[in-house]
């Protein structure tokens, strides 16, 4: 028996080897397992990005975010007016970092991007237990 998460849905966005025209895979009542198995496959382009959500649909707020995959992942978290944290780690003093490199993308500056999967897993594993971001890391508006 899996313990309930406070997330209600969890959105997997997918790319075609084109870039272009993505879908959206939704589940919902996800498991960690789920969670964890859409993180563990972020590329950076065809799988850029997930969302995690506290509502039954994910509409930009009440959820967080992880875009990336194994060169560098940019976490955010809305509130439930749709005001957003940036994970940051102010020891990261390079310029923009390629998180996401199809469609639109995305290019953080490194200060906002870790390249930890296990911080990663923890700080979305706290969200998803909790319903609020991890206080043992920055976040920055």
């Amino acid at each position: 028996m899996h313990q309930p998460l406070a997330i209600k849905a969890l959105d997997i966005i997918v790319y075609p080897p084109s870039g272009w025209g993505y879908k959206t895979h939704t589940i919902h009542n996800p498991i960690w397992e789920q969670v964890e198995e859409a993180i563990r496959d972020l590329d950076h382009f065809c799988r850029p990005f997930i969302f995690v959500g506290l509502r039954e649909k994910i509409a930009g707020e009440d959820c967080m975010t992880v875009m990336g995959g194994k060169n560098g992942y940019a976490i955010s978290v809305a509130d439930d007016k749709g005001g957003w944290l940036y994970y940051c780690d102010p020891s990261h003093t390079g310029g923009e970092v390629p998180v996401w490199t199809s469609d639109q993308g995305y290019y953080p500056m490194e200060r906002h991007v870790t390249y930890n999967l296990e911080l990663v897993l923890r700080l979305v594993r706290y969200y998803a237990d909790r319903g609020e971001p991890d206080p043992s890391v920055e976040w920055e508006e």
